[in-house]
Parts: structure tokens; C-alpha cells; sequence
């Protein structure tokens, strides 16, 4: 979350979409990293929910709707972050789904853990992640 802070108090009219569903203790993913934005400072009319998506592809797909009903420019960069292993899959899913996408820097190692097992398993999930999840945004765009 702070990375996407900081990286907002340096643009000139900064936007956050946040995103996910799956309530966890009555709150969603989305309320939840709102409530964060709130706390650092970010003002609310800076923030847009998109609580209903359940995975990272439902992500794409439902902020893609909500970035064209407020008219986002597709040339224009999506500026996203999250934590620095799923960075390649958001990226190639919102190439995929016709966005220009711009990673914000995160802050943190690429694995959580020093466990090399560990990490090999986020790399090989991440992999078949990105490939699943691109045939789903593929197809999604060519029917929609």
C-alpha cells in the first residue's frame, strides 16, 4: 500500500482502484486496502471500489469496465502495483485485456520467504497462473 501511496503523491490527479472480493471477516479485499488508503491520507473521492471480483482474472476484467465507463484513454498507462512475484501476471493480463500497463515500484523482495521450496512453488504457481488466467481474459475480450 505504500508504494501506490507514494506513488500517487507525486501524479497530479491520482485515482486508486482497488479490487477483490472473497470477504474475509465481513470485509472485502477492496474495503479493506480502501480503508488503508483512507488511513495514509488518500482522500475518498480518490478511490473507487470494484469489490466483486474473486481472482486475479475477475480483477482485469471488472476493472476494465470500470476504467471504460469513466472513460480511461486505452493509450494511456494503467499505473498498478501489487506484491513484486504477481507483478508479471497483472501485467500481461492488462496487456491482454488492452491496457497499457505501468508497474509502480514495490518496495519489498520478490519472495516472501527464505525457503527456496517455498519459492519455487509461488514461481511454478505464477506460471500456470499467467497462462490460465490469459486464455480466460483472451477469451473474455473476443466475446465481449
Amino acid at each position: 500500500m505504500s508504494a501506490a501511496v507514494s506513488f500517487g503523491q507525486n501524479a497530479a490527479r491520482p485515482l486508486y482502484l482497488v479490487t477483490g472480493g472473497v470477504p474475509k471477516n465481513g470485509q472485502t479485499e477492496a474495503s479493506v486496502m480502501a480503508d488503508l488508503l483512507l488511513q495514509a491520507g488518500v482522500e475518498s473521492k480518490n478511490i473507487l471500489l470494484e469489490p466483486t471480483a474473486s481472482d486475479t482474472a475477475a480483477s482485469i476484467k471488472a476493472c476494465s469496465v470500470v476504467l471504460r465507463q469513466i472513460g480511461h484513454d486505452k493509450s494511456s498507462p494503467i499505473h498498478f502495483c501489487t506484491s513484486t512475484y504477481h507483478i508479471p501476471r497483472c501485467a500481461l493480463l492488462l496487456r491482454l485485456a488492452g491496457w497499457v500497463p505501468e508497474k509502480i515500484p514495490y518496495p519489498f523482495s520478490i519472495f516472501p520467504s527464505r525457503n527456496i521450496f517455498r519459492n519455487m512453488l509461488i514461481v511454478g504457481h505464477e506460471a500456470i497462473a499467467s497462462l490460465w488466467d490469459g486464455l480466460l481474459v483472451l477469451i473474455w475480450r473476443i466475446v465481449r
